[in-house]
């Protein structure tokens, strides 16, 4: 499904239709072990997947300005890519004079926005990948003892880039919300060599925002580990349970979302919650079976 634009005389200039098909491969991999028997109890649960999808075939080429301005709602679909697929303009660096952002003209560094927006092509924009995780799966154990049971599940993500938000000088030097990258940015020479966050113009230049913001400044890699939950619970025997009529009784305590143990970027607090806070979660319960 995507956003084609259709004849204007149908009263609607694009439209959301079926208009690509894709191929999609993989593969599941899961591993359960007992480790340990008896009063002490031990176990291990591990699932990995691998998953690569590719369009095979699109009515419509799309632009390199499609392309670009990829969103995960609705993703521009490129034959021979994935149909979630994250492209940039190539980004050379920050000119050591002004700080302004660098892109690839002719093979040059230049900041001839115009020109490097009109010469760009879905062949010569750069391509980074996907933009949905390759790789993914969890590793849980789980410890148990007269009763007593404790579990600890670590997911990761892997192989996948992401889009970030910038700096948005146009709305700045229109008196709009700032970013915190903007403390970050190139403020004299030198600085170029330690931030890929151009200076602020002081003036709203279009071209120039607009390329740095489709720039490859800005797509990180999304790869991370999570600490995802861990739960501790206890299972009243059997005795105790059918003194209450109940065949089974638990008690447990859940905590999910303990934060992130290892991310490829290093400027994306979590990859997959840019806008909104990944919350932690805490639940206290009991399961009873009659």
């Amino acid at each position: 499904m995507g956003n084609i634009p259709i004849f204007i005389s149908s009263g609607f200039t694009s439209a959301t239709l079926n208009y690509a098909s894709t191929l999609t491969k993989g593969w599941d991999l899961v591993l359960n072990t007992v480790n340990s028997k008896g009063a002490f109890q031990w176990e291990t649960n591990f699932f990995h997947s691998i998953l690569k999808d590719q369009v095979i075939e699109v009515e419509n080429l799309p632009t390199a300005n499609q392309l670009i301005n990829y969103t995960p709602a609705l993703p521009t679909p490129a034959v021979g890519r994935p149909l979630f697929s994250i492209y940039s303009f190539e980004f050379a660096g920050l000119d050591p004079n002004d700080g302004a952002p660098l892109g690839i003209l002719d093979g040059e560094p230049s900041r001839e926005y115009a020109a490097i927006y009109a010469e760009a092509t879905p062949e010569n924009i750069q391509f980074h990948g996907a933009g949905r995780p390759t790789h993914f799966g969890s590793f849980r154990n789980t410890l148990g003892y007269k009763g007593f049971s404790l579990s600890a599940n670590i997911t990761y993500r892997l192989g996948y880039f992401v889009k970030r938000a910038g700096v948005d000088y146009v709305d700045i030097n229109r008196g709009g919300f700032g970013h915190a990258d903007y403390e970050r940015r190139w403020k004299q020479p030198g600085d170029e060599r330690t931030t890929k966050v151009p200076a602020d113009p002081g003036t709203v230049n279009p071209l120039m925002n607009g390329f740095y913001l489709s720039s490859g400044a800005l797509v990180e890699k999304g790869d991370h580990i999570r600490f995802q939950d861990i739960r501790l619970a206890y299972s009243w025997n059997a005795q105790k349970s059918s003194l209450l009529g109940l065949n089974g009784l638990e008690t447990y305590l859940y905590i999910n979302n303990l934060g992130i143990l290892w991310k490829a970027s290093k400027v994306l607090p979590d990859p997959d919650f840019q806008t909104v806070q990944n919350l932690r979660s805490i639940a206290v319960g009991m399961r009873a079976s009659f």
